[in-house]
């Protein structure tokens, strides 16, 4: 596992804010993003990376309803993404991979 690590936290503050960060914790940006998750409904979400611009949307198609994005002056190189919930929290993740 690399030190060098991009995080993306929805539903941050309350269900209010989704933050990015690099690194554990070191807040680069924070997106005003009011009720995103759902805990009764299955909430889809998409994630896109490319030359330092990482960018998140809702729904399934790659690009609409933006909600995130952010240009990262110094980019980290992205081999791989881990996922998880909360602590303490339970999540169900589907994710489907770009062949599918």
């Amino acid at each position: 596992m690399s030190p060098d690590f991009y995080e993306i936290f929805y539903g941050g503050g309350g269900n209010r804010w989704t933050y990015l960060s690099r690194n554990y914790g070191s807040n680069e940006a924070a997106f005003n993003t009011p009720n995103l998750l759902d805990c009764n409904n299955m909430v889809s979400l998409w994630l896109s990376w490319e030359n330092g611009q990482l960018q998140s949307g809702t729904g399934s198609i790659l690009g609409q309803n933006r909600m995130m994005n952010w240009n990262d002056p110094y980019p980290l190189p992205i081999k791989g993404i881990g996922v998880m919930s909360a602590y303490g929290h339970n999540a169900t993740w589907i994710i489907p991979s770009k062949g599918n």
